[in-house]
């Protein structure tokens, strides 16, 4: 006997509450085992790359689908750059309205900059781009699809994404930024594009740093006008009403 929809979103949401919380459990064990075993940046940068593991762990677990999806709409990764320069602003903006230390960019920073910079290309650019994509718009997305529509998962993924990040500048940061990634998988039928958006936005961040640069400039016009045209590419390339891919994978 199918379910009604209620209680199918019902159970979708517990199910992703559930998984989110175990990985958040998994995040914090992770990062204090790492910083007690080598106390000081070495920790530290551990602790980011078994915050990482952790996630890809629970990602595979969860047994999302692996699928290609729509390679004709993989050019939408092209939203990577922008979705990374909105999501630092709207973070940065966050963390001055609410008058809260920006230690946690600056803290990444200086990892990225100094002797663990190899350790933080490890799990910055490459393990927690594949975790993270794999466990919030692989299986949570899919968990919360079932429940069916297209802003439910887009919109869910990305909330439970910006609360792992716990602190305001961060999360805000990852809730804009797992709007962007959840479209991308909607649209493409596909997690592998998040991956590599995601992947390359870390990567172009962690290059910004150790080459002196500010990892997020301000959006002057030539910034701005970068943006506007990956949108503009991307929202020509966008599929419509029930070509969206929201349920191209076996649940």
């Amino acid at each position: 006997m199918s379910q009604d929809p209620p209680s199918s979103r019902r159970q979708a949401w517990a199910w992703a509450l559930r998984t989110t919380a175990f990985a958040l459990l998994g995040m914090l064990a992770a990062s204090t085992a790492a910083q007690v075993a080598s106390p000081g940046d070495r920790g530290l940068a551990l602790a980011v790359l078994g915050q990482g593991l952790v996630f890809l762990g629970i990602g595979a677990w969860a047994r999302p689908s692996l699928a290609v999806g729509a390679l004709r709409r993989w050019p939408l990764l092209s939203l990577g750059l922008p979705m990374g320069l909105l999501s630092t602003w709207v973070g940065e903006g966050v963390s001055g309205l609410l008058g809260a230390p920006a230690e946690g960019w600056s803290l990444l920073s200086q990892l990225a900059s100094g002797p663990e910079s190899v350790l933080i290309l490890l799990a910055a650019g490459i393990i927690a781009p594949l975790g993270e994509e794999l466990l919030f718009r692989g299986a949570i997305f899919g968990a919360l699809a079932r429940a069916g529509g297209v802003g439910l998962p887009i919109v869910g993924s990305a909330a439970l994404f910006g609360l792992m990040h716990l602190t305001p500048g961060h999360a805000a940061a990852a809730f804009v930024s797992g709007l962007g990634l959840g479209w991308l998988r909607a649209v493409t039928g596909s997690v592998w594009p998040g991956v590599l958006a995601h992947a390359l936005n870390n990567l172009l961040w962690w290059w910004l740093v150790r080459s002196g640069a500010p990892s997020s400039p301000s959006p002057g016009p030539e910034i701005l006008a970068l943006c506007a045209g990956a949108w503009i590419l991307a929202i020509s390339q966008c599929p419509t009403g029930s070509s969206v891919c929201v349920k191209s994978e076996p649940f």
